[in-house]
């Protein structure tokens, strides 16, 4: 993967696992509505009663449709969330969507012969395979509402609608009902979708870390299980470099230790990045090293099954990681629809290489 792409926020409309989230909640016309994972709901009148509530907020899911005024020609997004309440204080409500994952309905897009239909708050969203659109509503009109959205599909078009209400009378197309937690969201929707990406500046290699690493030797974490290193350094002080290691390792790490250019390297950056996922409270199964280029690695890096699945919780853990490390250069959060964590961390060799003949020169760091 090149690096640019590791410095880009990933528009691949892959699925996005809604389990991670405890709530999701759905930004209408002039209402919200919440709904937890047992699918009760609850309506609130005002956006920042939503935002405001620490039992909703918490790892929570929000879906909005962002609408581009006639005439203007720059708007963000997260201002039509705004328009919900007019008279709530446009910096309390900013500052509490930073703590939600936000998702753009106008982004999104089912496939050919096929309508999928949301009905939440005061509002119905639906999209095909051409576009999406939103119309208000009411309780009282939701079947005629429906209706008069389906007639504009011929009569061969499947119909799904995502809906908490009972639909029991509505019989003027055949159609599946599904509840709201199976709404389908891609990735192309997610407006702030974390890269957990951090161009490292002021951290420099020490002496001490480098005489660590080629004292101790590279540690194992493929076995899927996260050790404490600090202790178990104590106990190979004088061991040398365990060759071991790279013997049940990628092939990709074989080729890298091999490389007289980076042999040296590589054992600092997997003990570092060993050190940084045991600081940081990684709970880990599995750990994978690529060459992108002569000069480039990629790691990648999978937490347990369901470890560190809540969104509230990713981006502190992902910017621990890259702070407790001194040779990551960008981390970015791949997206799964698996019950795991999986992170991506790019390391410039090159860069690792220079600092180290720094710090290993008189007077160096």
């Amino acid at each position: 993967m090149p690096e640019q792409e590791i410095q880009q926020i990933q528009q691949v409309k892959t699925d996005v696992n809604t389990a991670q989230f405890t709530g999701m909640g759905f930004v209408g016309i002039k209402k919200v509505e919440y709904f937890t994972k047992g699918g009760e709901s609850v309506m609130f009148d005002d956006i920042t009663e939503l935002l405001e509530n620490r039992n909703y907020t918490n790892n929570l899911m929000l879906g909005f449709f962002s609408i581009k005024p006639f005439g203007v020609e720059k708007v963000e997004k997260v201002d039509s969330i705004l328009g919900v309440n007019e008279d709530a204080n446009e910096m309390s409500v900013k500052q509490g969507l930073k703590k939600a994952a936000l998702f753009d309905f106008s982004e999104a897009e089912s496939g050919a012969g096929k309508i999928e239909i949301l009905v939440a708050a005061d509002c119905i969203m639906h999209w095909d395979n051409e576009g999406s659109y939103i119309q208000p509503t009411q309780e009282n009109s939701i079947l005629l509402d429906l209706e008069d959205i389906i007639r504009e599909y011929s009569a061969g078009h499947e119909v799904i609608i995502y809906s908490q209400r009972d639909l029991s009378n509505f019989t003027a197309k055949e159609f599946t009902q599904k509840p709201i937690s199976e709404v389908p969201v891609k990735t192309n929707m997610w407006y702030n979708q974390p890269t957990f990406q951090q161009i490292y500046g002021n951290a420099v290699l020490t002496m001490g870390l480098i005489t660590l690493a080629l004292a101790y030797g590279a540690l194992s974490w493929q076995k899927g299980q996260l050790e404490d290193i600090s202790s178990k350094i104590s106990t190979i002080k004088n061991q040398k470099i365990n060759e071991g290691f790279y013997n049940t390792s990628t092939k990709e790490l074989k080729g890298l230790k091999e490389s007289l250019l980076y042999k040296d390297v590589v054992v600092l950056v997997v003990k570092d990045i060993s050190n940084s996922l045991s600081k940081s409270g990684f709970k880990l199964d599995s750990i994978d090293f690529k060459q992108q280029d002569s000069n480039k690695m990629l790691v990648t890096i999978t937490s347990k099954e369901n470890e560190h699945t809540q969104f509230s919780v990713q981006e502190p853990l992902a910017q621990r990681i890259i702070d407790n490390s001194q040779t990551i250069k960008a981390i970015r959060k791949q997206t799964t629809s698996k019950p795991m964590f999986i992170l991506e961390a790019l390391v410039d060799l090159k860069d690792v290489k220079q600092e180290m003949q720094k710090a290993s020169q008189p007077g160096g760091r």
